[in-house]
């Protein structure tokens, strides 16, 4: 039972959290139509959320894979969890340049909205335009 948990814990961290990180770059660099300013800050704060979660579990999930390893006593998952734990820079390496290469910032932009402006029909003390 030990090795079934940490064998899913392991498959979990390898395919999950850069699951997480495609899902958020496809959500960033997929352009959408959103019709209000508001629909567009929910997408972009959603698409924030994946790219922290993501990389947060890449980093998180192999140091708890390492301390249930110690605790089992199971070197060879121990050792799996330490690869994976070297990997996660190697993740945010390729996040990095994938950013450096993107047109907006991928955590914290928001896409442009659709929304009509609201037309003026009251003014407060001269229209513009007469």
């Amino acid at each position: 039972m030990k090795r079934a948990g940490l064998g899913v814990l392991f498959y979990t961290t390898m395919y999950g959290a850069p699951f997480l990180i495609i899902v958020a770059l496809v959500r960033r660099t997929t352009l959408i139509w959103l019709p209000t300013r508001a629909a567009a800050e929910a997408f972009g704060a959603t698409t924030d959320t994946l790219f922290i979660v993501g990389m947060a579990a890449s980093v998180a999930l192999p140091m708890l894979g390492i301390a249930l390893a110690k605790a089992a006593d199971e070197p060879g998952w121990g050792r799996h969890f330490v690869g994976a734990l070297v990997a996660a820079p190697l993740l945010f390496i390729v996040l990095a340049v994938v950013s450096s290469r993107a047109s907006t910032p991928l955590i914290g932009h928001v896409p442009g909205d659709h929304e009509i402006p609201v037309p003026v029909t009251v003014c407060a003390y001269e229209c513009p335009g007469g």
